[in-house]
């Protein structure tokens, strides 16, 4: 072999290696650092290379490791939905107040005055209601949505109640799958329809609560459902009512024992677990966990909270704001608790401005966590977990 030659092989081998390494950094970076950055950093990255974007959108070990790191990261935890007036969903984020937004385009409707309405959210993804037609379901983060036809076009009644159930992140790779339960209230009993996106169809399951429907009725300014370890749960002023989605069985279970006249009250998700949060007329802040049976975690007085955060409560204005206990407990929308820790969350009207604050129940800290400016067009506020879970749903609206 020639001078040159073995010049030219040594060349080419350690071109070889030096390939070979830079795959291994590239494969490090998107299994072992990317999961671990923002969401949004997250979504720029995808714009690399087709690779970079496939593993993103579509690899099951990544989408999983984003999600599990989400759900044990503040960062990715602290965020709100709102519902505008123009109808259109924004996300925003606690700490640098940035906003997401989510804007479907809903096929045209026969009904001249086609009203969005904002139902909740899962595991990340968020579903709503287009008047009567259309159920949506998708992601603000990814803006991927899916249509799915209401199977009762005529019962705005049972549109009210629908849930929406996607399992967490490290249930499976079947992440194209969601399902939407329907309460159908009858004479003496409650039955459910479920649609399943592996099927995209509707169908009666075989499920039943014997009861009266005439003493459950859904609460107009809190949370429906919500779906927790396989469960969705609706609630009234006296009960839940709960459907397995895997195991195709309902029930109900008794609320907390109550401490007095309650003015507001809501179901969530802290640390895993069912909670249950009110407030009564003696302007107490209840929240209780459910372990196998109702724990109450926090009695808190809104009296108490209010004279230590005075200055967060009623800003130094122009116009001061004559707001005392008895106007924030009238004025409470609905509290909330979400994964992840003691926090929670409260929206409240002033200043005909929709606000929301986080509580602290270990410290007794009450902080602001909406940007005023933004919310002026608010209707309504919610909690939201901002993850990538859902980027195989349904077909691209990206922008």
């Amino acid at each position: 072999m020639t001078t040159k030659s073995a010049n030219m092989k040594k060349t080419m081998t350690t071109t070889n290696d030096e390939l070979d390494y830079a795959y291994h950094l590239e494969e490090i970076a998107l299994f072992k650092i990317l999961p671990r950055l923002p969401i949004k950093s997250i979504m720029r990255f995808r714009l690399v290379c087709k690779h970079w974007r496939k593993v993103i959108t579509n690899d099951f070990l990544f989408i999983t490791k984003q999600a599990n790191h989400g759900i044990h990261s503040s960062s990715n935890q602290s965020a709100f939905m709102y519902q505008n007036r123009d109808d259109s969903l924004s996300v925003i984020s606690f700490e640098d107040h940035n906003r997401y937004r989510l804007s479907p385009s809903f096929p045209p409707s026969p009904r001249p005055y086609s009203k969005l309405l904002y139902a909740g959210s899962c595991n990340g993804l968020v579903f709503g209601f287009n008047s009567f037609e259309w159920i949506f379901v998708g992601n603000p983060i990814t803006h991927l949505i899916d249509f799915v036809d209401n199977f009762h076009n005529n019962d705005y009644l049972s549109i009210h109640g629908v849930a929406l159930a996607v399992e967490p992140p490290n249930a499976g790779p079947n992440l194209k799958r969601f399902k939407l339960i329907r309460p159908v209230h009858n004479s003496n009993k409650m039955t459910f329809n479920v649609y399943c996106s592996a099927k995209k169809k509707w169908h009666d399951s075989n499920a039943h609560v014997e009861m009266d429907s005439k003493i459950f009725s859904w609460r107009s300014h809190s949370p429906h459902n919500v779906y927790v370890k396989g469960k969705v749960h609706w609630f009234n002023d006296k009960f839940m009512v709960w459907f397995n989605v895997r195991e195709d069985v309902a029930g109900t279970i008794p609320l907390p024992a109550k401490t007095g006249g309650i003015t507001g009250a809501s179901v969530g998700i802290s640390d895993g677990e069912l909670s249950y949060c009110n407030i009564t007329i003696d302007s107490k802040l209840n929240v209780w966990l459910r372990r196998g049976e109702w724990e109450r975690l926090y009695e808190v007085s809104l009296d108490t909270i209010i004279i230590d955060n005075w200055d967060v409560i009623a800003p130094d204005t122009a116009k001061p704001m004559n707001c005392g206990t008895d106007f924030l407990r009238d004025h409470l929308v609905s509290t909330m608790s979400y994964e992840g820790g003691d926090m929670l969350m409260m929206s409240m009207v002033m200043e005909r401005e929709k606000r929301v604050f986080g509580f602290n129940s270990k410290t007794r800290e009450l902080k602001e966590l909406s940007a005023p400016d933004l919310m002026q067009s608010c209707t309504s506020a919610w909690p939201y977990k901002a993850i990538i879970l859902s980027t195989q749903i349904g077909r691209s609206k990206e922008k």
